[in-house]
């Protein structure tokens, strides 16, 4: 389970690593990782939070996806009586995680769960962990059960989400095995699947940002043969209000959607055909197979849907074997590469070829995936970790970035419906994931997925008291000493700055909502869809417009000049460029690497900047470090900086 704690940082936060001739990013977290998980600290900064030390050690092992030594510690704290019973609980819950996750011991698991059941206080984060569990096992009427007892005992917003999307996961889960092997959903599936339906509509009400949901509430309504309902979830998947210009990547299948989809399902190939190359590759397959569409089957295009969904399914289980020999220490890039072109292989076989078959290549057929199904694979190392991405494509869009004098072409490509994010996303369960990548041929993809969830956590913890009080006494906890640090070392991560400037500027935004005149799920639908904007903005195009524009005139040399120039775009480009400077103020400032040394030279040049400016900035103290008195900044004057700095700007 996500802690609230690891959430909104997630969103601005990312680590970009530059992997032959990728740049990586990998969303590491903005303010929530900070706000309740203090993981990523310095040993330094650890000594500052001694009373939770064993807490910290043991998240810190978990998220450098170091198992046995996350398994130790956390077994050690949740077999311990003198340990903070929070501290044991949560502990409780990572020992499960890594048993049915990492080490395939699901037994382990409940176990362990049924302790923490009779023991939590906050039991909804443990019935949730159990339904996962049983569902990875196929006991999927058993997890609604578990996931039905979750979602009424989850007593805030993040805790509700999650549980409502394992309930209605599994629910769909048995419909699904129902249509696989009798061709219909039993009687019995389908009242259930009538009662999921009714209340992933209630929770879609208030939530019409939630694309998990959306998902799931498609795949309710389709089964249920409710075309309206259907048509309803899709646009709310995409976000697509009414009115809105439909983007060319989806104007095809939105047409077909919206010509067929009435108040039934009239299914033909051109509605299984519009779910595939929209991403729902599954839905699609499941539609084939219902009885009264049988003859369907015989059509080669839906048969080739079937082949690829086949084959998606034989990955995934690759993956997963793939990655536990990966956690245990046993795995090698080429095991990965040799299973992955069986698995391929097989579908290249199965794929009709007009002209008659050319001979299998890896790279010919990850080109093919993409043309033909839309589907977008990559091999690549994160962290010192081997695997693979693999997704769909549901947004392919080009434009012009023009920045100062300079412009360039950028492709942006958006993935969702991941089959896999890579080894280090995969063991974190989401709490840490990659963003997206770069390449120097001038297209940056995202994953859309984590996005959502992570700025849906954002407006939870702004709008639960109780979150927001956790999230204040650890801001306050940071903030102490920053004086003394700074004596010794005038620039330098500063957690608690970060974290004020962050809960400042969110907090900002929901109020100018407010001003607006928003309340209720039109401001937090509002807030959720400016954010997203924001950061694609700032951290998508005008970052990586910039390397496109370095990259093309020959501006910058090095990685980490290349990297410092982007930084200062995305701060100077951001309609929030407060926001965008203290998502670039974190712990890996002056590490050695590209993105740490840039981020450590912004804050430099910032600082003398400042020192040099003081007369022309109130309430600037010249007694106090300088480095502290940047949240003292207006946005105007911080841009003014920025661009004084910036060697394309002079």
């Amino acid at each position: 389970m996500l802690d609230l704690g690891q959430i909104l940082l997630l969103w601005l936060n990312k680590k970009v690593i530059k992997v032959k001739y990728l740049y990586m990013r990998l969303s590491k977290g903005l303010l929530l990782f900070i706000i309740l998980n203090t993981g990523c600290l310095s040993m330094s900064q650890e000594s500052q939070v001694a009373a939770n030390g064993d807490i910290v050690a043991a998240k810190k092992a978990y998220n450098q996806t170091d198992a046995d030594k996350a398994y130790r510690l956390f077994n050690a704290l949740w077999q311990s009586e003198s340990a903070p019973q929070v501290d044991r609980l949560e502990a409780g819950r990572h020992l499960a995680k890594l048993n049915f996750r990492q080490f395939d011991e699901p037994e382990k698991a409940i176990e362990i769960l049924d302790d923490l059941i009779a023991e939590e206080q906050e039991v909804g984060l443990a019935y949730t962990l159990k339904a996962r569990v049983l569902s990875e096992q196929g006991e999927y009427e058993t997890a609604v059960e578990w996931a039905e007892r979750a979602v009424e005992a989850s007593n805030s917003e993040i805790q509700h989400i999650k549980a409502a999307f394992v309930y209605g996961h599994n629910v769909l889960m048995q419909a699904r095995e129902d249509v696989f092997t009798i061709g219909r959903v039993s009687d019995k599936v389908m009242a259930t699947l009538a009662i999921s339906h009714q209340k992933l509509g209630g929770w879609l009400e208030g939530r019409k940002d939630n694309s998990d949901l959306a998902r799931l509430y498609l795949g309710h309504s389709i089964l249920l043969d409710n075309g309206a309902e259907a048509l309803r979830a899709w646009r709310l998947f995409f976000r697509l209000k009414e009115g809105d210009e439909i983007h060319k990547t989806l104007l095809k299948d939105y047409e077909a959607f919206e010509r067929e989809l009435n108040s039934s399902i009239k299914t033909d190939k051109t509605i299984i055909k519009s779910l595939a190359e929209s991403g729902f590759v599954e839905y699609a397959w499941v539609l084939s197979n219902l009885q009264s569409n049988k003859g369907l089957l015989q059509d080669e295009e839906v048969k080739e849907i079937g082949k690829y969904y086949e084959y998606l399914r034989r990955l995934e289980k690759t993956l997963t074997t793939f990655y536990r020999s990966t956690v245990d220490g046993n795995s090698k890039p080429q095991d990965l590469r040799d299973e992955f072109n069986r698995d391929s292989r097989w579908l290249w076989d199965q794929l009709t070829w007009p002209t008659g078959k050319p001979s299998y290549s890896q790279s010919q057929f990850i080109k093919t995936v993409a043309e033909r199904f839309k589907g977008r694979i990559l091999f690549n190392t994160v962290s010192g970790f081997y695997g693979l991405h693999v997704g769909q494509i549901i947004l392919d869009d080009r434009r012009t970035i023009n920045q100062y004098d300079q412009s360039a072409e950028f492709r942006y490509i958006l993935l969702d419906h991941m089959l896999s994010n890579g080894y280090t996303t995969w063991f974190a369960d989401g709490e840490n994931s990659v963003g997206g990548w770069a390449t120097t041929q001038g297209y940056f993809v995202q994953v859309r997925s984590d996005l959502n969830r992570e700025i849906t956590g954002v407006w939870s913890i702004l709008n639960d008291p109780s979150e927001k009080r956790k999230m204040e006494d650890r801001m306050e906890r940071l903030s102490q000493n920053e004086e003394s640090m700074l004596r010794t070392q005038p620039v330098r991560y500063l957690p608690g700055l970060r974290l004020r400037i962050l809960l400042r500027e969110c907090q900002n935004i929901v109020d100018s909502l407010e001003h607006a005149g928003l309340k209720g799920d039109a401001l937090r639908y509002s807030f959720i869809t400016h954010m997203e904007r924001i950061g694609q903005d700032s951290k998508i195009y005008a970052h990586e417009g910039r390397h496109s524009i370095d990259m093309k005139y020959g501006l910058v040399s090095g990685s980490t000049n290349l990297e410092f120039t982007a930084k200062l775009s995305e701060v100077y480009f951001s309609e929030k460029p407060l926001l965008f400077l203290a998502s670039i103020l974190n712990s890996s400032m002056g590490n050695g690497t590209s993105h740490g040394d840039a981020n450590q030279r912004v804050f430099e040049e910032l600082v003398q900047w400042m020192e040099t400016n003081a007369a022309a900035i109130p309430d600037f103290d010249s007694s106090k470090p300088t480095m502290l008195q940047i949240e003292i900044l207006t946005d105007k004057q911080l841009k003014m900086a920025i661009r004084s700095f910036d060697p394309m700007a002079n």
